[in-house]
Order: C-alpha cells, then sequence, then structure tokens
C-alpha cells in the first residue's frame, strides 16, 4: 500500500490515509511526499473531499472508515483491484510464489527502467528507484502510460487470480498462508489456476528447482523458460558465484552473458537475479542491458539490509518468516561471519503459520548461536495469549535441537539485551514481517553506519 501511495503521488494524486502501526520511517517518507498520515482508523480520518478509498487486505468491512465511505457513497476499491486496473491497460508481468517476489519484481523494474522503459512497479516492499515516472493526474482516473506494469502478485486469498498478466514469473511454491491454503495441494492448485491465466505463448519463466510448478506448465500448455542459481542445466542460470552471492557469471544456456558485481547477500538473491534476468530475455531486452541493469541494482530495504555497525557488532534486519527464508538468511550471514556469534532476532508471523511449520521454523532457526524470540506479530489475527505461548512452543523446539533460545514477553525486553549482550564481531540479525525492525529507532545510542543504508 505505501509504495502504491508512493507511485500515486508521483502522477499528481492527492493523498492522506491511516494504518494502526505507522513507523517513525514511514511517516517521514510519507509526509515528505505530501501525504498526510493518520494512526489509527476512525470515520474523521476520511477527507470531507474524497473522492475514492483503497484498502488493503487487512481492512475488513466492519472498518470504520470502509463504512463511513460506503456510507457517504465514495467508491471503494481493494489494492488488488487497483493493481488489476493499473494493469489491464498495460503489458502485465507478474512475479508469483512463496519466496522471492519483491526482489525479483523489484530486478525487474529496475532492469527494464535502466533499458529505457519506465515501467509501472508496484511491490510490497520500499525499493530505490525502480519506477518509472509517467503522466501525472490531479483526479482519481488511474493513469495510464508506460507501456510495461510490473506486479508483486500475491497469492493471499487468491489475489494473483485477479490479475490478468500477459507474462509471469512463478519461483516456485511452498506451504504457506495456512488462513487460506490448509495444505501445499490446496496452495498448488490456486497456482496452478494462475498459471492458466497466462496467454499461451507468453514468457512463462519457472525455477527449475521447483518440478512440480515446471510440470504444471507444461501440462497447461506453456513452454516453460527455466532459472536457478544452482543447476547449470536450467535455461538461465548462475555459475562460479563468490562473495556470499555478491559476483557471479549469468549464463543463457550454455552462452555465458556477464558477469555480475552487485551489492546483495546471499544465494537466494542471486536466484532472484536469474530469475528477472530470464524473464527480461524473454521481452527482447538486450543481454548488455540486463547486465547493467543488475550490477546497478540497489536493492530493497529490509532484505538482508545491512543496518550498521553499533559497539563492534554487525546489525542486518530481514523480512523472512518463513523457515525457507529464514534457512537462507542465517546461511548467508553464517559465511559472513570471521568470528564471533550469530544472534538472531525472530518475530514470527501469524500463529496459523507459525503451529503450521513449528519443526520447520526451529530446525532454521537453531542454527543461529543464540535466539531471541518474540511474541506472534499478529497481522490479520486478534491478539490473545496464543501470540506469547505459541513463542514459547518455538522457543522449547529450539532448545530441544539443541539451540540456545530465550523468550521475551514484551518488545521492551529487547533493546537492553541487544545493548549488552552481543559482542564486538558478532552478527546480529533481525527477522520477521511485523515491525520488528522498529527496534532500529529506540536504541539509545545510535548504530553507527558503515556506509548510506538505502
Amino acid at each position: 500500500m505505501k509504495h502504491l501511495a508512493e507511485t500515486l503521488r508521483q502522477y499528481g494524486w492527492t493523498l492522506s490515509g491511516s494504518d494502526l502501526n505507522v513507523t517513525p520511517q514511514q511517516q517521514v517518507t510519507l509526509t515528505d511526499l505530501g501525504i498526510a498520515v493518520k494512526q489509527g482508523h476512525a470515520v474523521e480520518h476520511l477527507p470531507v473531499d474524497c473522492e475514492l478509498v483503497i484498502y488493503s487486505a487487512a481492512i475488513p468491512e466492519t472498518n470504520p472508515e470502509r463504512t463511513a465511505a460506503t456510507n457517504r457513497q465514495i467508491p471503494l476499491l481493494s489494492y488488488v483491484e487497483v493493481l488489476s486496473r493499473l494493469m489491464a491497460s498495460r503489458f502485465g508481468i507478474s512475479v508469483a510464489g512463496t519466496h522471492g517476489k519483491s526482489s525479483t519484481t523489484a530486478m525487474i523494474g529496475h532492469i527494464l527502467t535502466q533499458a529505457g522503459h519506465a515501467p509501472l512497479t508496484l511491490l510490497g516492499a520500499d525499493v530505490i528507484a525502480v519506477t518509472g515516472k509517467s503522466i501525472s493526474s490531479h483526479s482519481p482516473t488511474l493513469p495510464a502510460a508506460p507501456q510495461y506494469c510490473v506486479v508483486e502478485s500475491c497469492e493471499f486469498r487468491r489475489h494473483f487470480l485477479q490479475l490478468q498478466p500477459q507474462a509471469a514469473v512463478l519461483t516456485g511454491v511452498e506451504a504457506d498462508h495456512f488462513d487460506c491454503y490448509p495444505n501445499l495441494a490446496s496452495a498448488r492448485a490456486a497456482y496452478a489456476e494462475f498459471l492458466q491465466r497466462l496467454p499461451r505463448g507468453g514468457p512463462c519463466v519457472v525455477s527449475a528447482d521447483d518440478p512440480w510448478a515446471i510440470d504444471q506448465a507444461r501440462q497447461l500448455g506453456h513452454q516453460p523458460v527455466t532459472y536457478s542459481a544452482i543447476r547449470s542445466q536450467a535455461d538461465w542460470s548462475a555459475r562460479n558465484v563468490a562473495q556470499r552471492g555478491q559476483e557471479f557469471e549469468l549464463w543463457q544456456n550454455e552462452r555465458q552473458i556477464g558477469t555480475i558485481r552487485w551489492s546483495q547477500l546471499g544465494l537466494h538473491q542471486v536466484a532472484n537475479a536469474v530469475g528477472a534476468a530470464a524473464l527480461c530475455g524473454n521481452l527482447g531486452i538486450a543481454t548488455e542491458q540486463i547486465v547493467v541493469g543488475l550490477n546497478s541494482f540497489p536493492g530493497l530495504r529490509r532484505r538482508l539490509e545491512s543496518r550498521g555497525t553499533r559497539a563492534g557488532v554487525h546489525f542486518y534486519d530481514d523480512y523472512g518468516h518463513h523457515p525457507t527464508s529464514i534457512a537462507a538468511v542465517l546461511g548467508t550471514l553464517r559465511s559472513e561471519l570471521t568470528s564471533g556469534r550469530l544472534w538472531c532476532v525472530f518475530q514470527p508471523h501469524q500463529v496459523s503459520r507459525t503451529r503450521a511449520l513449528m519443526a520447520e521454523f526451529a530446525q532454521s532457526l537453531q542454527s543461529a548461536d543464540d535466539v531471541f524470540l518474540l511474541p506472534v506479530f499478529g497481522a490479520r489475527e486478534s491478539v490473545t495469549e496464543e501470540f506469547v505461548s505459541t513463542s514459547e512452543e518455538l522457543t522449547l523446539r529450539i532448545r530441544a535441537l539443541g539451540g540456545a533460545a530465550q523468550l521475551l514477553r514484551q518488545f521492551s525486553e529487547l533493546t537492553p539485551l541487544l545493548e549488552t549482550a552481543p559482542q564486538p564481531g558478532d552478527i546480529v540479525v533481525t527477522v520477521g514481517a511485523g515491525d520488528i525492525d522498529r527496534i532500529y529507532h529506540e536504541f539509545t545510542r545510535p548504530v553507527q553506519r558503515d556506509h548510506e543504508v538505502r
């Protein structure tokens, strides 16, 4: 929603909004753009001259602002409905899958921008220079212009089935969103329907690491273009990966098309880059432009983002909220350590996900030397004592595997621990899709930046 607001503001819309949890950083960013932001939801937050209300999936029909808009006969659109309208008049590119959607979407947008196409790029992360500007509009008419519309397409509540893309990247499918899909089979059924919506002959780029996704695409009449960071037999691949993923060769079949040297950490980001390259290559973007685009990609916030050094301890922040992504983050940072300990501060996201994947979470997290666990971040769920007890159970599971884990019942317990427990040479990574990153606004002494944090 934040990125959509920033984009619409670029097109000249007059915007205001509200959220239950507005971080200081978000407040500053949006205010600087001229977007008024209110904390909490209330009828009085709806402007007198409001012409359109856009709401996220977390906002129920009973929300006071939605109710007021209905009573005042103000048009309402869900976030995904806006995405659908924006995509309808353009060449739509959807990026779907359990992992890597935001990064892959941003990389595609950046490559296209560097190649001179100025796409409309919409994703659920704070980005740097991926959205191309187009014409401005001073009315709630959705802007026309750029040729390409690149959208992070989320499977939650089957939202991605409201989109009609002309091309797609599928990063792979795992069990997730258990409040919508009780098992992997039900999730796969939704993804199969997503692939079915893609026109035959349209670029269909699929991770070679997910055999089911490849087979499903073929069964539906597509000719999937495969990609991988670890399988050289894929149509697009990475080879000779070095420097923890910060350098690798990009190959198309048996032809090396360039060497990527960038600031991103981790093999998972290499995979995202190869997927983005494969999609752009199939759009006809020159390989030289793809290499230039990836080499200049500045990254996303909260994707193994370096938050600087404090008293000799290096801090990273990551959005990971699934066992697979957490394992990738911890594995990457483990290779970064020359000495010292690896600390992980994890804020689980949703009770349903945490309970369904309890064993997998414990297995991933026990690879850290020390783990601090916060209560589950509720997101769309009503907060109860179960948010603490679920994290407590995960703490015990980690200990049972031989890991060191400590439950923190209150967020306020975290700051003093991080100020005293880690020692010079250690790495601390904060992980979670909730509000765990607000810890960086609560330290009594500022983190010293090794470089400008984007």
